[in-house]
């Protein structure tokens, strides 16, 4: 339902549905429907720097492993103490 609905509206698909307390329930039903909503601008806003983090320790971690690798790489393939 629209957020413009009449309060007639809602008490008619509430009559249509069966529904008891119909009048209390078009109130609250209106009240909500008219109520502003959460806006996803927040959470949108926050996952851009979590996403920079990551991509910052992936490459950090990255990093070290090529640093690691190269470092390793004059030392025998076969485990120490073998």
């Amino acid at each position: 339902m629209p957020a413009k609905q009449t309060k007639q509206q809602i008490t008619a698909v509430l009559t249509r549905h069966r529904r008891r307390n119909r009048d209390q329930k078009a109130a609250a039903l209106q009240a909500a429907l008219r109520e502003p909503r959460l806006s996803t601008a927040a959470p949108v806003a926050a996952y851009g720097p979590a996403a920079v983090a990551h991509a910052r320790l992936l490459l950090a971690l990255n990093e070290q492993t090529d640093v690691r690798g190269r470092a390793g790489k004059g030392a025998s393939s076969r485990a120490p103490g073998r």
